[in-house]
């Protein structure tokens, strides 16, 4: 039973012996062709389940890439805003604040 194991991982990389397939006895015949079916069953559900997993992990790299981009986005949108904000002289204090640097504006350009 762990001679099929070994065939059965060393399978997957190309390296099983596939020379004993072929030698079967006539009494066992259908034994043989089930054997030989489940085998190549069992070769292409490890290929099925080897290539979700490589489309799994680029969907993960792409997410992880894309997700940096909006990060990467959202700062130089909040750098841009920042100095829009602080280029603006009309805007030198924050937003509670600057009521008073209005008041003092209206004062002004009421005399």
């Amino acid at each position: 039973f762990s001679k099929a194991w070994q065939l059965m991982f060393w399978a997957l990389f190309d390296q099983a012996d596939m020379e004993n397939f072929g030698k079967t006895h006539p009494r066992y015949k259908i034994t043989s062709e089930t054997g030989k079916f489940l085998f190549a069953i069992y070769l292409i559900f490890a290929v099925v389940v080897g290539i979700n997993m490589l489309i799994a992990m680029m969907n993960n790299s792409f997410e992880y890439v894309a997700e940096d981009k909006r990060c990467l986005n959202w700062k130089m949108s909040r750098t841009a805003m920042w100095l829009e904000f602080t280029d603006k002289a009309d805007f030198w204090l924050p937003p509670p604040y600057n009521i008073l640097h209005y008041l003092i504006y209206f004062v002004m350009h009421i005399k």
